[in-house]
């Protein structure tokens, strides 16, 4: 009986730490926080396919929604809803051997995870270089070891 609740605990402690983000870093500007969220290998393509949250730092709620707007409107995206923006996630494509990256997928959220938008690429996004010393260079850094 002892040994199945050890095995129990050990199981269940294991999968909450699994489950859990592992903070990247901050913004430049400290307005965001990003994190990683699931890293999945595809050894066939050498690629790695990693998901990731951005959020407010601590005190930049309204900082990191006008950042966001901004760059929405800079993107020619609809800004409807966003200054609700709690946080979002982005499914972003590395090449390890190339050292290049791609966004495949973006969907943002409210503060209560309600869905604001959500863009999807395809597989003829084009592949980006990835700028050194950024939080793009440290997460690439971190997946293709």
């Amino acid at each position: 009986m002892k040994s199945l609740i050890y095995l129990f605990t050990f199981l269940f402690i294991s999968l909450a730490v699994t489950a859990q983000e592992v903070h990247l870093g901050t913004s430049k500007d400290k307005i965001d926080e990003f994190y990683i969220m699931s890293v999945k290998y595809n050894k066939k393509t050498n690629t790695v396919e990693v998901w990731d949250r951005i959020k407010p730092a601590e005190g930049q709620l309204a900082n990191y929604r006008k950042k966001v707007m901004e760059l929405r409107k800079q993107e020619k995206a609809s800004t409807e809803g966003f200054e609700k923006i709690g946080f979002y996630k982005r499914r972003i494509e590395y090449n390890c051997k190339n050292r290049t990256y791609r966004v495949m997928e973006c969907v943002y959220y409210d503060l209560y995870g309600k869905i604001l938008d959500s863009t999807d690429a395809d597989e003829t996004t084009k592949w980006e270089k990835i700028p050194l010393s950024t939080i793009r260079d440290d997460e690439f850094k971190q997946v293709c070891k």
